[in-house]
Formats: structure tokens, sequence, C-alpha cells
């Protein structure tokens, strides 16, 4: 089973658990998953934007969370789709306050353009 969305349409997908082999049906998973995608969309949206007005800079999972008002178990997985769908790449790595190393992501020119066309 592939974990690749559809190439244009990244919120169409959105209510796939990208993830779910990494989890391999845990019940856990399953149920957060389901509890996650009634708000996927939108919080896919959020992220995107933020990237996109963060610029070259980027943004990590920890700063996503900061501004999102969430936490990273509930993010790592938007971050996930938005790189599936060619919306965003990691650039690098950034030390974070604690001093753990977070991958630094930005827009791509299709994630760019996503974000203007809305």
């Amino acid at each position: 089973m592939t974990t690749t969305p559809p190439p244009d349409d990244l919120f169409a997908w959105a209510q796939r658990d990208i993830c779910k082999n990494k989890h391999r049906g845990n019940p856990e998973s399953v149920a957060g998953f389901n509890k996650a995608k009634q708000t996927l969309v939108a919080r896919n949206r959020q992220a995107l934007r933020l990237i996109v007005s963060a610029g070259n800079e980027g943004m990590t999972v920890h700063e996503l969370c900061e501004v999102m008002e969430s936490e990273p178990h509930k993010v790592s997985g938007i971050g996930t789709q938005l790189k599936a769908g060619g919306y965003v790449i990691k650039i690098g790595t950034r030390i974070n306050e604690a001093g753990n190393k977070c991958g630094v992501l930005v827009a791509t020119e299709k994630g760019k353009n996503y974000e203007r066309e809305q």
C-alpha cells in the first residue's frame, strides 16, 4: 500500500492515515487518527500557511506547536502529510530550547502556490 497522495490535492486525501504502516494498527493510534481527522484539513491548511509565512527560515514541528497551541504528537503527522504531498521539504535541523535537534520545514513552490490560491 502506498502512502503517496494524489499529486494535486493535499486536502482531499487528509482522511487517510499516512502513518498507518508506522503504527501497525495500534488501537490507540487508530483511535487518535479517527479523532484527529475531524479537524485535519483545517490543521493542514493552518500549518502550511504558517510554514509559507516563515519563508526561508522555515519552521520546526515544535515551533508549529507553539503557534497552533498543540503538541508534537498531534502536529508531526501534518508535517509528514505536507512532505508526502510535495508541499514542504525538510532543509535541515535546528536546536530547540530543550537542546533537541528538530527538522526544519520550508514550503516548496507547490506549497507556496497552493497558499496563494486560497
